[in-house]
């Protein structure tokens, strides 16, 4: 699953309910600020002791793309408890981050196995088929592109149900809570196999209601938006209530 305009710090309450016991995260974009600070902070192991989380670290700069000079001391993997990941992620604003998680505590040899897979498989290539001990991946890229990976579609329910309230709720310009989607829109929107985007320029507002037309196809950066609109997700504010309705 591929996502526009969401963050990583969106999945993390669903993450923590979902995952397995452990999360291991790595390629965190330094732009978190230490609080009373204008430096960066260092990796992703000082971003979790900064909030008090119980945190493992490792250094891969073996593994790091373009290997420059050696950073001595810094550790890029993580290791911490799946049910932290929310309070690690929380308001965290990252250029890029990666995580999956884990039954157990990984191995020397199944944490290079990781990273050797994180950094050379093909771009759209599984993470998770080699990884018999994981069941989630999540890479997210300037805070808006998210590639998702689940044995389940849990997290991808709940994901896309974020996605959709966040993008309500910026289109509507709207002060009042938005109810998550009923089971029927997430169900149509989960499709196997189906793209589609919700071009903003096409959405309708009322006093009463929203209306998004969703248009079924791929897009890229750079490419025109699909015009064609094939359904429409219609919300009403004081109802609170989602529809599904033909275009």
């Amino acid at each position: 699953m591929s996502l526009v305009a969401l963050d990583v710090s969106d999945v993390g309450r669903s993450w923590g309910d979902i995952a397995l016991p452990y999360t291991y995260v790595w390629n965190v974009g330094h732009y978190q600020f230490r609080p009373g600070s204008d430096r960066l902070l260092l990796d992703a192991e000082e971003i979790a002791r900064t909030r008090a989380i119980d945190v493992m670290g490792y250094d891969i700069e073996w593994a790091r793309a373009h290997r420059g000079p050696a950073r001595e001391g810094v550790r890029d993997l993580i290791r911490i408890r799946s049910s932290d990941l929310p309070r690690f992620v929380e308001d965290l604003h990252t250029y890029d981050f990666e995580m999956i998680d884990a039954s157990h505590e990984l191995s020397k040899a199944e944490l290079d196995e990781l990273m050797v897979i994180a950094h050379t498989r093909e771009p759209k290539a599984g993470m998770l088929d080699p990884l018999t001990w994981a069941s989630l991946y999540v890479s997210n890229h300037d805070a808006c592109y998210m590639w998702q990976e689940a044995r389940s579609n849990d997290l991808l329910r709940a994901t896309v149900s974020r996605a959709l309230v966040n993008f309500t709720i910026a289109s509507s310009h709207t002060d009042l809570d938005v109810t998550a989607p009923t089971p029927r829109v997430l169900d149509h929107l989960i499709e196997p196999a189906t793209a589609w985007t919700a071009p903003q320029d096409m959405v309708t507002l009322s006093d009463d209601a929203i209306r998004l037309a969703i248009c079924r196809g791929d897009w890229k950066l750079g490419q025109n938006l699909p015009r064609e609109t094939a359904y429409i997700v219609q919300y009403r504010f004081k109802a609170g209530t989602w529809e599904w309705l033909a275009a």
